[in-house]
């Protein structure tokens, strides 16, 4: 009897550790780590877990020019937002402490925000969550700054119809941990910083490395206080970064110049984990020369268009548009398909959201076109429409906002 026992025992066990070798084994083949976009040279198609090692060929692109001069005041442009239908910049160092709203085809200013209780020490990026905007005062060209801060304001405090406006600002402090050399000389280290987006509650930073022409990942929290930063990760940037943003699924973008050879260009980041960039996909977008693009300072997002300006320095400062969208890959499977451009005078519109009603109006709210039974594409001059933004309405619950020049 005990031989018995002892038998089904081992049977029972010799079981268990087959059910768990077949498990260990289906859940490795079912986590393939390799690249899983399809555009890169080295897609993996077996692959489901995206282990950030996609490399890409060289990408060029023409970014189009929205607005060709912006006003005379805003010259050294360095960061950028969209915010309550206009666009919002700032200048750099020591200039007054103003943000500023502007016209972005004709590039006037609308509105000024001064800053009442804080000094433009060098204010180099804009940000922005659904309560404040952040404003960076962190430029360090010499690297000896001791004093980083970001700014906030509560978009609360904003007069939205008073043209010249003041309010105070809220103070986040911070010390990048890994800098212990405040003497390097002017251009000649990696702790300069002019780059700060706002995501998922946090403040990401990126440095703009003079040396060696990389860019180092911090995160910092949006509360008011002190902060001592460690570097997350390293990006092989290639180049100066110089703006930063993210877009609501998450994807992030970088702008910058290569001060070596002028090379202007976009710096791409999305299907990332855990806050961790060099776990996702990293593309460079090349827009040609800081003769033609402007030294880039600054970009935002809207909608799934990347939007950028410049100081003046061989072309004026001005405001340029850059479609992204067609290299981010991202999945929008679970929702309806809902696409616009405007392209040589023709309006594009693809959905798939089956039949709906289709309204276009301007600016001012008049209807310019409608279909009652819009499905699938279409395809619309627009040659006779007055230069402008215009709202695009499918059914009653999507829109989009589309510049017609």
């Amino acid at each position: 009897m005990n031989q018995d026992k002892a038998k089904l025992f081992k049977m029972k066990h010799k079981i268990i550790f087959l059910f768990i070798g077949l498990f260990t084994c289906k859940l490795s083949h079912a986590q393939v780590k390799g690249c899983t976009d399809k555009q890169a040279n080295n897609y993996n198609s077996s692959a489901t877990e995206n282990d950030g090692s996609c490399i890409y060929n060289k990408t060029n692109y023409n970014s189009k020019i929205i607005c060709s001069k912006l006003s005379d005041t805003l010259q050294e442009s360095s960061g950028l937002i969209y915010f309550n239908n206009y666009f919002w910049t700032l200048n750099d160092s020591n200039n007054p402490p103003i943000l500023y709203a502007f016209d972005s085809l004709k590039g006037y200013i609308v509105k000024q925000v001064f800053i009442k209780n804080r000094n433009n020490t060098d204010w180099e990026d804009l940000s922005q969550d659904q309560n404040y905007i952040y404003i960076g005062d962190f430029g360090n060209n010499n690297g000896s700054r001791k004093d980083l801060h970001i700014l906030k304001v509560k978009k609360s405090d904003l007069n939205s119809n008073s043209v010249y406006d003041t309010v105070e600002a809220e103070n986040i402090r911070f010390a990048l941990s890994d800098q212990t050399d405040f003497n390097p000389g002017s251009q000649n280290h990696n702790y300069d910083l002019e780059a700060m987006c706002v995501l998922n509650d946090s403040i990401h930073l990126f440095s703009k490395n003079w040396a060696d022409k990389k860019s180092r990942h911090y995160i910092c929290p949006t509360d008011t206080g002190y902060y001592s930063l460690s570097p997350i990760e390293t990006l092989e940037t290639n180049g100066l970064i110089t703006g930063a943003c993210a877009n609501s699924n998450g994807s992030i973008t970088l702008c910058g110049y290569n001060n070596s050879n002028g090379a202007s260009f976009l710096y791409l980041i999305w299907d990332y984990k855990n806050k961790q960039y060099l776990s996702g996909n990293r593309r460079r977008i090349d827009l040609g020369t800081v003769i033609s693009t402007g030294q880039n300072e600054a970009v935002c997002v809207k909608g799934n268009t990347v939007y950028m300006s410049n100081e003046k320095q061989i072309p004026n400062a001005q405001l340029q548009r850059i479609e992204t969208q067609q290299w981010l890959g991202i999945n929008t499977s679970n929702k309806s398909k809902f696409v616009s451009y405007c392209k040589d005078h023709v309006l594009y519109i693809e959905t798939t959201m089956g039949e709906v009603t289709l309204k276009i109006t301007d600016s001012s709210g008049k209807m310019v076109y409608s279909n009652l039974n819009f499905k699938g594409e279409l395809k619309l001059d627009v040659s006779h429409l007055s230069t402008g933004v215009y709202t695009i309405e499918l059914g009653n619950s999507r829109s989009q906002k589309i510049i017609i020049e």
